[in-house]
């Protein structure tokens, strides 16, 4: 028993002068790394990116505000102009796939009447 020991030792030993140890865990699981974001974006851009712009726009109009009387209404005019270059950004940068879902709904839809109406004239 004392004999393996000391073999165990000497193979120990002789992995070391060798350089033949065991790699070192990797930091990230390769599983993590690979994983998507679970990060919430609009358009491509992360809600905290909208969130700070929103805030920038507010903080901006209310500036305005203490200068212009009645400025601090164009906060809605602001976070509308917003909302739409967001659409138009999104419609630009569409993959299709909303239409694409569109034309096969349509698609069905259509033979499904199609088969109504051959059921409905077949009958007497």
């Amino acid at each position: 028993m004392v004999e393996s020991g000391r073999e165990d030792l000497r193979v120990q030993g002789a992995k070391a002068k060798t350089g033949a140890t065991r790699s070192p865990q990797p930091a990230i699981p390769v599983e993590a790394a690979r994983a998507p974001s679970r990060a919430i974006s609009f358009a491509g851009i992360p809600f905290l990116t909208h969130l700070k712009w929103l805030v920038v726009g507010w903080v901006a109009v209310q500036v305005l505000a203490s200068f212009v009387p009645w400025a601090d209404f164009l906060f809605v005019p602001l976070l509308l102009a917003y909302v739409a270059w967001i659409i138009l950004k999104v419609n630009r940068n569409g993959s299709g796939a909303l239409a694409e879902r569109a034309r096969q709904l349509l698609a069905h839809a259509a033979e499904e009447v199609r088969k109504a109406q051959q059921t409905q004239t077949k009958k007497p």
